[in-house]
């Protein structure tokens, strides 16, 4: 039972000490002596001797030689599941997490229902259910340690199936051919990534009311407002000056208020990684990194296309920067910034954030303090400790292909997929196959092979039997054509070329769009109603106000075109004129004040009619248009 508190002490002696006292026993040793040198009760001593002698025990017999089952108390041994079974069922759901498929309570205890089920348990109390209780579930727990409640972490399908030993052995068969064609120190290998800190943070623990449901913490606002920053580390220990975006149009000196000392600040609309900004940031690099043709350096990256440009591979040819990419959907593992120091690093601006909140009670923090906040938890989370931590947990420094543990693997099994291009719309492909669900790659295993496992001595049924790992079925091909990623050495000549005649195919490609778009536009600009401009006496309005132009009656509404002008030299700034719309069928008429006279026309200020009345007003946002052409009637 989940609550139940042990009140005596009974069936706490160890079936060991039991069993060295029934030996002592059968050996001539009084019940009593013997009870009271052990502390074992003479009852239960008497009892496990009568039950040996009962079960054809002599005293000449070891005990030593019988199971220990044999001296644990009765109740322990009516478990639905032996300990072996229960082990059984311990490695499978380790396996299960391991897979990235692990189970949630109901599912195990639906699973342990079914095994012993198989197993011809005695289950009646879980018939009607047709599943495990929550007591057996939590005592099952508790007997096996090793296992707990985990909240998993959300780890995509593509992340699952990539991060597989034949792309991690052919990134490492690359990198392991630059070290030595290069002979490079742990001071020339750099990792560079991006990272989003923003207005709003994710606040810490707090101490507060035990058994209250909800406990709040002030934030800046509901949604943030995202600023980039990069940085680079090097497998020495060093990290360069972060490099922020501000997600901005221009770029103001203040926006770094508070920065660490080197830093460098930019603006983009989006606050996002261009290819422009890119180019500002490897500037950036080369400044503090200093490559030269005697002293290249590496730079470790990911495939983002923001770092694949032009302008960005001329540059790092130029600058003697070697460059390797990881292979797509892999730098969770392989990535050292990834593995040591921006979860850091976000904790610690997230409690940077905080004192921040607490200092300047009433006010939410801007992007305009973001880069003060960095500078706070930069340094405390990018130390030389945590980054050579991350460089030598992802095998890069030093190199070791093999840090990888094969249960790191697991999840790529699920698939079997070398490349992890294309699996976007294989997603629900996967299951738990012998599950109800509509096309299985596995059956379930028969009756008679159960009942064949069942009475066989040397095969156990496991609850893999009763429920298979997942296992997704074969691939039927890429319905979608796409370019598959993949890990390369960008500056490489012949890579480099072949990337900037990419390049320049598709910014030609987009030319080429944006210019028909262009066209377009332009012929539908041309199909714009034409206006012809008529000017009408001042007399036919009278004015309320200045904003207001009000019919004396409904007969001042026909305006007989005999009484206005169509000649341009007779209409002058301050008159009002009705500019009439051509559509195809209809023809429309706007009443206006000409506000301007310009070479192309006149700027006209257009009035609305104020409904139910017949007064016209200017709106609150003057509606303006150019009147071009006046035509003779």
């Amino acid at each position: 039972m989940r609550t139940y508190k042990r009140k005596t002490e009974n069936g706490t002696i160890p079936p060991e000490v039991i069993r060295q006292g029934v030996q002592k026993i059968l050996e001539g040793g009084k019940f009593a002596t013997v009870a009271r040198e052990m502390h074992i009760p003479r009852s239960t001593l008497k009892r496990y001797t009568q039950k040996f002698l009962i079960e054809g025990g002599t005293s000449t017999n070891d005990v030593s030689e019988v199971p220990l089952e044999n001296f644990i108390p009765r109740y322990k041994t009516r478990k639905i599941f032996t300990a072996e079974e229960e082990k059984s069922l311990e490695n499978y759901l380790i396996r299960a997490s391991q897979l990235h498929h692990g189970l949630s309570t109901s599912e195990v205890r639906k699973l342990a229902f079914d095994f012993a089920e198989k197993l011809v348990k005695d289950i009646y109390h879980w018939e009607e259910a047709k599943t495990a209780g929550k007591d057996w579930l939590w005592a099952f727990l508790h007997r096996n340690p090793t296992l707990s409640l985990r909240s998993p972490e959300a780890t995509s399908i593509a992340r699952a199936t990539a991060f597989n030993r034949s792309v991690v052995n052919a990134f490492f068969d690359t990198y392991e051919s630059l070290l030595r064609k290069y002979s490079f120190s742990a001071c020339d290998v750099w990792n560079l990534d991006e990272t989003g800190p923003t207005t709003v943070q994710n606040p810490r623990k707090i101490v507060a009311e035990k058994g209250k449901n909800q406990v709040g913490r002030i934030t800046s606002g509901e949604r943030g407002v995202l600023v980039t920053m990069c940085t680079a580390l090097s497998a020495q220990g060093i990290a360069i000056p972060p490099f922020m975006i501000f997600p901005r149009v221009k770029y103001l000196p203040h926006m770094m208020k508070g920065s660490l000392p080197g830093s460098v600040g930019v603006a983009h609309p989006s606050g996002w990684m261009t290819g422009e900004n890119f180019v500002v940031f490897l500037e950036h690099f080369i400044r503090h990194s200093k490559p030269s043709v005697e002293r290249p350096v590496l730079l470790l990256m990911d495939n983002h296309t923001s770092h694949v440009t032009i302008e960005s591979l001329e540059l790092m040819k130029k600058s003697r920067i070697i460059v390797l990419t990881f292979p797509p959907h892999t730098s969770h593992k392989l990535q050292p910034l990834d593995r040591s120091c921006y979860g850091p690093f976000k904790a610690y601006y997230n409690a940077a954030c905080d004192t921040w909140m607490t200092k300047n009670l009433g006010k939410s923090i801007s992007i305009y303090d973001v880069a003060e906040l960095v500078g706070t938890a930069f340094p405390r989370a990018l130390t030389p400790t945590n980054i050579t931590s991350g460089f030598r947990v992802a095998g890069i420094w030093p190199c070791d292909r093999f840090v990888f543990a094969d249960e790191e693997f697991l999840a790529a099994e699920v698939t079997d997929r070398l490349d992890p291009s294309g699996i976007a719309q294989r997603a629900g492909s996967e299951m738990f196959v012998g599950q109800d669900s509509g096309s299985q790659s596995q059956s379930e295993p028969s009756s008679a092979d159960l009942q064949a496992l069942v009475g066989s001595t040397s095969a156990a049924l496991r609850p893999e039997v009763v429920r298979p790992y997942p296992k997704a079925p074969p691939e039927k091909g890429d319905t979608i054509k796409r370019k598959k990623g993949r890990s390369q050495v960008l500056t490489d000549t012949p890579v480099k070329n072949a990337l900037v005649e990419e390049l320049s195919a598709k910014k030609k490609r987009k030319g080429e769009t944006e210019e028909k778009k262009t066209s377009k536009s332009s012929k539908n600009t041309a199909k714009e109603m034409p206006r012809k401009a008529l000017f009408v006496e001042a007399d036919n309005f009278s004015s309320d106000s200045e904003n207001e132009m009000v019919f004396d009656d409904d007969s001042d509404l026909d305006v007989d075109m005999d009484d206005c002008t169509t000649e341009k030299d007779e209409v002058s700034v301050g008159d009002f004129i009705l500019v009439e719309f051509l559509g195809q069928r209809v023809k429309k008429y706007f009443a206006g004040e000409v506000k301007e006279d310009t070479s192309e026309g006149y700027v006209v200020n257009f009035l609305r009619r104020k409904s139910p009345s017949w007064k016209f007003v200017f709106p609150e946002v003057a509606d303006e248009s150019l009147v071009h052409s006046f035509t003779s009637y």
